[in-house]
């Protein structure tokens, strides 16, 4: 069996919304359904690929200010906001490993400083402990 899930980590507080980067455990897949499936274990949804209606969203994600452009991949927002306006994910290095919920397979993340790089089935990352991008939504009320 692979190892315990590590705590999720806050990657930027935006008020009523905080996104984090939620670890699964060592062995697991990464697949879409997968990103799905550990935010909501964390007690979270997973951000969307794009503004509603974009065709890359899946079915289950959260619309969020951090999923402005359609067909982008959903890192490219948030590496803007913690990583000094950085509009290319795979040089922030704070999202190294994480990945996002879209309706492709094999989703779209940072590994080696390379952003959506080579995730087919069979290939050497496929199998790699990845973090997740997941959103939590915080009532006013506990604020």
């Amino acid at each position: 069996p692979g190892k315990e899930r590590e705590s999720p980590v806050l990657l930027h507080n935006a008020g009523e919304l905080k996104y984090y980067k939620v670890g699964i455990a060592a062995g697991e897949k990464v697949l879409s359904k997968d990103i799905i499936r550990t935010c909501e274990a964390a007690g979270m949804k997973s951000v969307c690929n794009g503004p509603k209606g974009c065709k890359y969203n899946s079915d289950e994600c959260s619309v969020t200010p951090m999923s402005s452009t359609c067909g982008n991949g959903n890192l490219v927002d948030i590496s803007k906001r913690i990583c000094r306006g950085e509009d290319k994910p795979g040089k922030c290095a704070k999202l190294e490993g994480v990945f996002g919920d879209s309706v492709w397979d094999y989703p779209c993340g940072v590994y080696d400083g390379i952003y959506c790089n080579d995730y087919a089935p069979g290939g050497k990352k496929s199998f790699l402990e990845n973090l997740m991008f997941c959103m939590h939504f915080v009532s006013p009320h506990d604020l």
